[in-house]
């Protein structure tokens, strides 16, 4: 089904007409092509003509483009977000450092404490992702699957799991440094 939009008084229409045509290209059809369209009426301008390859090469190499900057502006959001949750980490890392310092003066080893430190942001990972899948899913439903174009089942289920192992990725820095606290230290600063 299609909508039909009512085209003001005065205003350019634009559309596009297909023909088929035998024994003759594109070019040498054009002048006979413009001839036809003039006696049918002489408003009407015919402001390319083209074979359907070359127009199917031009939408192509459009939407490459469109594709190429939706990927670098994806990838840059995910760059910042990391970079977000590294210093997030690594803030949370160095609050607890009297903390951490106590844990391995009593025993804890190393995976106790790694594993204590990616649990902290895994918990913050996930209720950023969460809240960004609840705003895709809304504006997905709010726009009547418009907005992903029928691509939501796999989009955001893939968005969500990269967010999740970059999130995890950027913590791993900040939780191995947790790892080289010396406890004696970490208890004489306070």
């Amino acid at each position: 089904a299609r909508m039909y939009y009512p085209v003001a008084v005065g205003a350019p229409y634009v559309d596009t007409l297909t023909i088929r045509v035998r024994g003759t290209t594109a070019e040498t059809f054009a002048p006979t092509l413009r001839a036809i369209a003039a006696t049918v009426d002489p408003n009407l301008q015919l402001e390319e003509v083209a074979p359907l390859d070359v127009i199917f090469q031009n939408e192509t190499k459009a939407m490459g483009q469109i594709a190429l900057g939706l990927a670098v502006f994806a990838a840059s959001v995910l760059l910042l977000s990391a970079a977000g949750i590294h210093a997030l980490v690594s803030f949370t890392v160095n609050k607890r450092r009297r903390e951490i310092g106590i844990r391995a003066a009593l025993g804890a080893d190393a995976r106790r404490i790694l594993t204590g430190v990616l649990t902290h942001a895994a918990r913050q990972i996930a209720i950023g992702v969460a809240i960004g899948l609840s705003l895709a899913v809304l504006l997905d439903r709010a726009s009547g699957g418009e907005l992903m174009g029928g691509t939501a089942l796999i989009a955001i289920p893939v968005a969500a799991s990269v967010a999740i192992v970059g999130g995890l990725l950027a913590a791993v820095g900040p939780a191995r440094r947790a790892l080289r606290v010396n406890p004696t230290e970490a208890i004489r600063a306070e």
